[in-house]
């Protein structure tokens, strides 16, 4: 880490902890709204080399960590997110220029959203929820993948659900905004929190939405993949029995979730009380 007299005090870098399919496209956009200065060379704020391969961030030792956020204070960059993996956020949190962003979605909408998403491009071959879940070779189709990411090497299977969603939460303390994507205006939140205005967002409204259907349609139309085509036009669902089935095998995010969600809702009320 570079001597703290050499370091522009007034420099803030929000980093943004991105979790797959929980509002990370809204908030990248809205920090563009608000011009934070991403990365030269970036996907979805996630920096990457100039042949648009990842940065493999999340690898870094924490002396190399600390060097990338030098780099980024010397460049002038003030917003960046990591999607494929999770740096070292012990790192992260003692660095004073640092501001530790996430979002928390209900962990079963997310996991079964990642799957139709994925199902719909194509990128999984699984012809279910169940079969999806059984691929280990991504982070994001684990069970209990908030509590993976978080406790990284700490994470630990025979550990009982309770006492790994109370070691996530306990990651969680450290950042300095963490907002559950269901609470009422949630972007709204962030942005109040991070000195930024709302700007008017259309990564996930309904007309956005569906131009995107209708753009990876076409497609796939393109490169001949008619079998591809037709997940475009009828997206797979999810019946309630393996909702139930993932709701089990998920049991450490879904009390970190209920812990987040509780006192997001404790709060609205205190200063709702006030006004």
């Amino acid at each position: 880490m570079s001597p703290e007299s050499t370091r522009n005090r007034d420099y803030s870098l929000t980093w943004f902890v991105h979790f797959r399919k929980a509002g990370g496209t809204s908030l990248a956009q809205l920090a563009e709204i608000n011009g934070e200065r991403l990365p030269a060379h970036h996907r979805g704020a996630n920096p990457v080399d100039t042949d648009g391969r990842f940065e493999r961030v999340w690898e870094l030792s924490p002396e190399g960590l600390s060097a990338l956020v030098d780099t980024y204070e010397a460049s002038g960059v003030t917003f960046v997110a990591t999607e494929w993996g999770m740096p070292a956020l012990d790192t992260l949190i003692a660095d004073p220029r640092v501001r530790l962003v996430t979002l928390i979605r209900d962990p079963i909408a997310r996991m079964t959203s990642n799957y139709t998403y994925d199902h719909f491009l194509g990128d999984t071959r699984a012809r279910s929820i169940r079969g999806y879940c059984a691929d280990r070779s991504h982070g994001h189709t684990q069970h209990n993948y908030y509590s993976r990411m978080l406790l990284r090497e700490r994470w630990a299977t025979d550990v009982a659900p309770a006492e790994s969603a109370r070691q996530a939460l306990a990651v969680l303390d450290g950042f300095d905004v963490v907002q559950v994507l269901e609470a009422p205006n949630a972007m709204g939140a962030v942005a109040d929190a991070l000195g930024w205005a709302s700007g008017d967002l259309h990564a996930n409204s309904a007309a956005h939405q569906r131009s995107t259907v209708a753009r990876r349609a076409f497609t796939q139309l393109r490169r001949k993949r008619p079998e591809l085509l037709l997940r475009a036009l009828a997206p797979v669902g999810v019946a309630d029995a393996d909702r139930a089935w993932l709701v089990d095998r998920n049991q450490a995010d879904v009390q970190v979730y209920g812990s987040l969600l509780s006192s997001s809702e404790a709060r609205v009320e205190s200063e709702a009380s006030r006004l």
